[in-house]
Order: C-alpha cells, then structure tokens, then sequence
C-alpha cells in the first residue's frame, strides 16, 4: 500500500467524514500538473492540467479535495480558484490540524 492508501486510512478513522474518491485514484491517479520543472517552463500547461483534476473531483459532488503533495495542493488551489470552483483544497495535515483546533 502506498501513500495513498495510508492517507485514506487516516481519513476514514476521522468522524463526520466520508471518503468519495475520483476516478483517477491511487495507482491510477493522473499527474496533477505540479512538478516544478513544468510549472516553471509551462505554468499554463501546469494550470490546465490542474483544473482537469478539479473538474474531476467536482464531479464527485465533494466538498473537498485532499491531497498527500504540497506542490500539488499549490497548483490545485490555483486551479480552483481560476475555475471559481466551490471545492476546498487541503493536505492531511491541513484537516488533522483543524480537528485539533475545534
């Protein structure tokens, strides 16, 4: 089990949450456009690969988009808000820090 399995382990112990994963998950999840190296040379390219994800969990009908990588959350986030899009992007550590704090 990778670290997606692990991060969905953490998640489904968490009450009030319910885990809906996209299509594209775990060993088929699909580039979310972040590497540095593509950002950096082809940050449109970078962006547009980021709102197919988006675009992908929205269809999920989820409220929010967890992500394990830093640098993807960056470039999700970016593409959420060029999409006007209602979902929230987070890392693990984003949700079990809130937890803390309520």
């Amino acid at each position: 089990m990778g670290i997606y399995g692990k991060s969905c382990k953490i998640l489904i112990t968490i009450p009030r949450i319910v885990l809906i994963e996209i299509r594209n998950s775990r060993k088929k999840v699909i580039f979310c456009g972040a590497d540095e190296s593509l950002k950096a040379g082809f940050a449109v390219e970078s962006l547009e690969i980021a709102k197919l994800r988006i675009k992908e969990a929205e269809e999920t009908g989820a409220e929010i988009l967890v992500t394990s990588c830093v640098f993807c959350k960056r470039n999700l986030v970016d593409a959420a808000k060029s999409l006007n899009s209602k979902i929230t992007v987070m890392n693990i550590e984003d949700i079990l820090s809130s937890l803390l704090l309520h």
